[in-house]
Formats: structure tokens, sequence, C-alpha cells
């Protein structure tokens, strides 16, 4: 019951505590929901005070009903137990042995005359033919055998016979055997009349309000303790026919009777006689007092809601009139009036009035104070404000919500062209057409966590033409803790990327010229070794016989022709600048792609792939080409440095920012102190050494890394660092890189 009052109180509560926090309530609502919070509660405990009493007292009710439902059962048991010895004596009389009828016939009649409630005894032979019977029976009537004749004679033992109707009215029949030397000579049989039942009924003296029923192994009525002469012989009602049909045919349940009233009812069914007796109490009777009651606590509740409310408006303005003089002194005060306050009669309000004039006070020096302060700040800010204008760097503060600028100094006119006017209150992304390398959420959590940033910006004048700024943010936060305003300075750097780049070209043209004299040897041997052969071919083609070796001349010259073409093929990427073209691409998908071919030089290599794919790292922003090229050169050294067979392991996943793939085999290694990133640097005996030059240079160009890890006779494994995230309104440029070389400068 404490747990159900606690839940209650808690829902209202919650009720009276959901005002939004802007929402601002008078004392009157407040003096209401005082006067709701502590009636509602009472009425509350008394509602569930009288739902437990109500319960208690269902349940009390229904223990009653079973066991006076019990209690009748039994005495029916009793009545017909007694009916049966009294029939079993009147078996022993000896007039049936010797077969003297009329002496029996006395004898019975006796008997009938001493019993109350019985209405007739009849005998019959095993034949089924009537002996004696007490009630003559008219000629022309035919005389039935009851029901349960023949069950006797079959068992016997006594037996019930169900509701039947004889000439003086409804009786039930109680049959027991006459038995000589172990065989049924005989059937006695005493009909009762059913008022004798009801008499039962009524000597129990049933609670107000309360109905007995008996009913037979028909499931019809035998006797009932109101309208008995109404319904005896009638089939029970429906559902209590079904609840005394039913294999647990005794408890409670709630049906309707034959008077179509919703009632309770309480079984208990005979073992002797499979009769059932029902005690019946209409619902509304025992519900009648519990809505009573309820109506009885919610109309005084009402009235005691409405005297309270009627109370607490009487008792509000008293109180409130004096606050409300006094919120508007306040006002006053905060318009920077020194008002009169009145003397109130209510003590705590004088109290307060008293501290309003000490607050009064207290207020003019603190506004003096300020003042003056707000003064040397202003001047503070002011000459903050012209140096920062000194500057020619871009500066410009805007809020970090909303990327709105809110300053904008004269560095960043001379940078960008727009006026303070015409920048104030812009989204400076917008307005400077930024485009970021990475992603403006990846830079806002880094300024949140670090409270700085540092990179590269691409942005735009306001005369169309585009440049690349170096920039500096700043956070700026609030009182609270929460980001406010971002301080952003920008400088432009665009000649001196120009410039960068100008020398990398330099760079680049110069140790293409340094490789040259390299380059003439590697294509010289070639071209030797196809003059010669073409020579020896011209020669042997003369004759016949050297058809075969002929052939053999033709491939040799066929494959130093194709190593010329995929020697030059590399020097001429190696030499022109990177352009990307990027794309989101599935990174399994290319990798399925490059070692498709290389399957049959695999599988007959005893080399087994394994892949190892995050789904994070599916999707990337990358040329999908070069990207390729990459995968298949590492592919392929890593295929030709496991001869003997071996195990080639491709593996990506993610890191912070970056989505790293590594290419593992188990081959040879790479010796130590060889750089293979080094132009013409090779540990086959077959290679160019530019392969891995033109994957490190592809890598740079993607903005990523590349690195490996290698032991002699164990493995190597190449790992690659892509950024994980690139806006994809990115622009592309070309980006020459400076490659490694061991070659003499000149």
């Amino acid at each position: 019951m404490l747990r159900l009052i606690s839940n209650r109180l808690g829902i209202i509560q919650k009720f009276f505590h959901r005002a939004r926090p802007a929402q601002r309530l008078t004392l009157r609502l407040y003096l209401i929901r005082l006067v709701f919070l502590l009636v509602i509660p009472f009425t509350l405990f008394a509602s569930t005070l009288v739902v437990l009493l109500a319960r208690n007292e269902k349940a009390a009710t229904r223990s009653g009903m079973e066991a006076t439902a019990r209690a009748l059962q039994t005495v029916v048991d009793w009545e017909l137990e007694s009916t049966i010895r009294t029939l079993q004596t009147l078996t022993t009389s000896g007039y049936l042995r010797t077969g003297n009828m009329e002496g029996f016939r006395k004898s019975a009649e006796r008997v009938l005359l001493m019993q109350k409630g019985w209405n007739n005894i009849i005998l019959l032979d095993a034949s089924g033919k009537q002996l004696v019977s007490l009630q003559k029976t008219p000629p022309d009537q035919v005389r039935a055998l009851p029901d349960n004749f023949n069950l006797v004679l079959r068992t016997g033992k006594p037996a019930v016979q169900n509701l039947m109707h004889s000439r003086t009215g409804p009786v039930v029949g109680m049959s027991v055997p006459v038995t000589y030397d172990g065989k049924t000579e005989y059937v006695l049989t005493a009909n009762l009349r059913t008022d004798m039942f009801a008499d039962l009924l009524k000597q129990e003296n049933l609670p107000a309000g309360w109905m007995g029923v008996i009913y037979d192994g028909n499931r019809r009525i035998l006797a009932r303790t109101h309208n008995l002469n109404e319904t005896v012989g009638q089939l029970a009602a429906a559902e209590i026919s079904q609840a005394i049909g039913s294999r647990d045919n005794k408890g409670w349940i709630t049906a309707k009777t034959l008077s179509n009233a919703p009632s309770y009812v309480a079984l208990g069914k005979s073992a002797l006689s499979q009769w059932s007796v029902g005690i019946a109490l209409p619902t509304a009777i025992l519900d009648g007092s519990v809505y009573r009651h309820f109506y009885l606590i919610g109309g005084s509740g009402l009235f005691i809601l409405a005297v309270g409310i009627w109370m607490a408006l009487s008792r509000a303005d008293r109180i409130a009139r004096p606050i409300e003089n006094l919120s508007e002194k306040s006002a006053a005060l905060g318009k920077g009036f020194s008002p009169v306050v009145p003397i109130s009669l209510v003590t705590e309000i004088r109290e307060l009035e008293e501290k309003f004039r000490e607050a009064d006070m207290t207020l003019y020096g603190f506004t003096v104070d300020l003042e003056q302060r707000i003064r040397e700040r202003t001047a503070e800010l002011q000459q903050k404000a012209e140096l920062l204008d000194l500057s020619h760097d871009g500066i410009l503060v805007r809020r970090f919500s909303d990327s709105r600028i809110q300053f904008w100094s004269s560095g960043a006119t001379q940078l960008y062209g727009w006026t303070a006017q015409e920048a104030l209150g812009k989204i400076s992304h917008g307005l400077l057409q930024t485009h970021f390398r990475h992603t403006v959420e990846d830079i806002e959590d880094q300024l949140i966590r670090h409270g700085r940033w540092e990179g590269e910006l691409i942005q735009t004048r306001k005369n169309g033409t585009r440049i690349i700024t170096a920039s500096r943010w700043s956070l700026r936060r609030d009182h609270d803790g929460n980001p406010s305003d971002v301080l952003e300075l920008d400088y432009d750097i665009t000649a001196k990327k120009e410039a960068e780049q100008k020398l990398l070209e330099n760079e680049r043209l110069a140790s293409l010229g340094l490789t040259a004299a390299v380059f003439a040897h590697e294509v010289a041997n070639p071209l030797q070794n196809l003059n010669c052969c073409l020579h020896v071919l011209d020669r042997e083609l003369r004759t016949a016989e050297h058809v075969e070796s002929s052939s053999n001349l033709v491939q040799a010259a066929s494959s130093e022709v194709h190593r010329l073409n995929a020697l030059l093929e590399e020097f001429r990427f190696l030499a022109r600048p990177q352009s990307l073209s990027r794309q989101r691409v599935n990174f399994r998908q290319i990798v399925e792609e490059v070692l498709a071919p290389m399957r049959p030089a695999q599988e007959a290599a005893r080399i087994i792939v394994e892949l190892q794919f995050d789904d994070e790292v599916s999707q990337i922003m990358v040329d999908r080409d070069k990207i390729k090229q990459v995968i298949v050169n590492l592919c392929k050294n890593a295929l030709e440095a496991m001869p003997d067979g071996g195990r080639l392991t491709l593996k990506s996943f993610c890191s912070d920012t970056s989505a790293i793939f590594e290419v593992s085999d188990t081959g040879v290694g790479i010796p130590a102190g060889v750089d293979v990133f080094h132009l013409f640097t090779t540990t086959k005996s077959y290679g160019t050494g530019l392969g891995l030059p033109i994957v490190s240079q592809i890598i740079s160009a993607h903005g990523g890394t590349i690195d490996y890890v290698s032991q002699p006779g164990i493995g190597t494994t190449f790992k690659i660092s892509l950024p994980l995230q690139v806006a994809e309104e990115d622009v592309d440029y070309d980006y020459p890189v400076r490659v490694k070389n061991n070659l003499p400068a000149e």
C-alpha cells in the first residue's frame, strides 16, 4: 500500500514540476498548487485504503461463499446417505424374503409416514416389474423405469435418480439393491420431493443477498432459496452450466444467473450424487459499497479543494500586494532611480524591504565603480583594435556556432578586398569561398579539443583571384566553458607556394638530368642485344635448318623491346607532375581487381593470399588508377620475393584520422642499409629501381606516407597511411614530389 501511495505522489510531483524553466508562476498559482498538493495525496490515500479494504472484503466474502457451498454440499450428501440407510433398513424386512408383498407394503407405508419429504416408495423386481407402489398409477399411464434402475442392477450399489416429474410434482429418486445370496432380486426406490432440499437451503440462514441453488447431474435446478416454483426443473445459466460441466467445477466464478444479473458464484460438487451446490451473490451488492465510498471520497475531496482554493485566493491578495509594490520599486531601481519603499505590516515583507534599501545603496556604489571600469576597458580595447589594424595579416573574429564575422581588421581588407561594412555579419567560409584540406568537422573537433588549429586554406579574394593562406585559429570560450568565438589570423603564402613548386620542379628536372646517363646505359644494353639478335636472325633465315633458333631470336628481340617500353613508361611517369582525380572508391574491390590476373602465377608459386579488410575503410577518396598502380607494384614485388611459396597478406584498418593499408610477405626480405625508395635501387637482378619511387611519389601526392619493415629471410611489410576524410569539394592540384636519388651531383 505504501508503494502504491508513493507512486501516486511521484506522478503528482512530476505533474506540478514540469513547468518550463522560463515559466513564471504567480503567488496565487503557487498557493493553489499548494492546496492541490495537500488535498490530492489525502484523497488518493483514502481511495487506496478503500480499494484495499474492498479487496479484503471481497476475499472474505469469497472464502465465506466457498465454505457455505461446501457445507451445503455436505448437508445434501448427509441427507442422501440418511435416505440410503433408511431404504437399506427396509430391505431387511422378512416380508421380502418370503414374498409377502402386502406385508411389505404396510411396512413401507409406516416408513413413508415417518420420513418428511418422501413422496413414494416403489419396489421393482429384476425384470423391471413394479411390485409395490404407495401411489396408485392410472391404468392408462405407462410406468417408465427409473434411469438408475439398470445402474443398480449392474453395480449392486445405491444410485441417485436425477430430477423427474410425478403426479404430485417434481421429485428425485434414491434406489438401493435388495440382494439375496449375492444376487440382486429387487430394486427399492424412494422418491423425494424437491421442497425437501429447499428446506435444507433455508435452514442455512444465508446472509442477505445470497442465493443458494442445488443442481442435479443434468444441470437442472432441484432447489433454490428464491422463486423455487418458477425455476425448478430449468437448466442452469449458460456460464454456470459450463463451469459445472468442467473438470474442476469447484471454486469461484463470475457469471450471469437466470435473471441475467451478473453475480459471483461459489460452486461445490457432491461425489455421492454428482449434484452441484451453488452460492450466488450479485456483483452490484458486493461492489456497490466500494462505489459509494468512492463517490463520498470524491465529493468530499472536491469540496475541500474548492474551499482551499477560495482561501488561497483570498489570502493571496494580502500577501501579493506588498510584493508587487516591491517589484515595481525594483524595476525603478534597475533603471537608475532610488525609489521610496513603503513599510509593510507583514514582518517577512518588512524585512525584505529593509534588505532592499540596503541593496539600493550597495548597488549604487557598484554602479559607479562599474562605469569607471567600463571606460577604462573601452579605452584599452580601442588601443588593441588600433594595433590590430596596423598588421598586414588578415585578422577576423567569427562566432563559433554559425561562423558569422564579428570583427574585420584593415589587414583583412587589404588581403581580401572586402571592407569591414561588407564583411561583418557574413559567414566567413561562404564569403571567402574557403576550401579545406580536411573536413570542417575534423577541424572543429581539433579546435575544441586543443583550443587551436593551424593549416593551409585556399580562399578567394573579392576580385575572384584564388590565394593560399597559412591560417591560425584560436578558440575563445564563455564563462560556462562553452565555445563562443574563433580568432582567425590569415597570412598570404601564395607566392611562397609558387616558389616552392618551381623549386621542386627544378629539382625534379635536375634529378632527371642526373639520371639521363643511367637511362642511356639501361637503354643501350637492350638495344645492343636487339641489334645482335636481328643480325643473327637475318643471317640464319637464309637457311631452313635454323628455323627453330630463328624463332628463339625473335622471342628474345620481342622481350628486349617489351623491357624498353616498360622502362620508358616508368621514366615518363616519374618525369611528369602528379595530377590527382579523386573519387570515392571501394578499396577491397581495387585489390581484388589487381589480384585476379596474378592468380595463375600465385598458384604456380604455391603462394597463399589472405585479405583482412576493415569495413570502415571500404570507401575512401583517392585517385583510383594511381592507387591501383601502387597496389600492383607492391603485390608484384611481394610475389617475386617468394619464389618457393609463402603467404601474402593484405590488411586495412583505421586510426584516428587515417586509413592504413599493409602488404606483407614471407619472402627473402630486403637487406639492411638498402633504401628501396631511391632511384634505381633494386634487390632484383632484372629490376629497374623505379617502381617503389613511383609508389612513393603517388602516396605523397595523396597527402599520405609509406614506409616498410623488413627482416632478411623472414619477410617484408609495406605500410601506407592515407587521410581518412578528404573534403569532396577540394580542388586537386599538381604536386611535383621530391624523389630520392643516389646519383652523384654534377
